[in-house]
């Protein structure tokens, strides 16, 4: 049976051959049948894909972990010690450089985590394309 159509799914991934270039046989090879080859390609081809799916899924994965790490650090520690050098700062108890030092490792995790969240954006537009 033969079906024309196009399968998109939630997430997709692109799949690559290990090697370039067009099949070729061994010379010295036992030839296999058509039914032989026909039957286990398709299996093998659904392994190789069902990793490289597994993979992405774990790639994916860890790029939400990156961002949910980033987003505890910026909201956690970093947001307290910026709100204490600003009350401090306020209350003259401590210079202008130390507040802005403090400022700009705020500003640092901050971007840290946009970038975080446009590199996983990005790959998942590449992987649904």
């Amino acid at each position: 049976m033969t079906v024309v159509g196009n399968l998109i799914g939630a997430a997709t991934v692109e799949a690559v051959p290990k090697v370039s270039g067009p099949p070729r046989r061994g010379h010295g090879a036992a030839r296999r049948s058509r039914h032989a080859a026909a039957s286990s390609s398709p299996r093998s081809k659904t392994a190789s894909f069902a990793e490289q799916i597994k993979q992405a899924q774990a790639a994916c994965e860890c790029r939400r972990a990156t961002i949910r790490q980033r987003e505890a650090d910026l909201n956690g520690w970093r947001r307290r010690n910026l709100d204490r050098s600003k009350n401090l700062f306020d209350r003259q108890l401590i210079p202008k450089q130390t507040y802005d030092d403090t400022d700009a490792r705020y500003q640092a995790a901050a971007a840290q985590l946009d970038l975080a969240k446009a590199q996983h954006r990005r790959r998942r537009r590449a992987s649904t394309s």
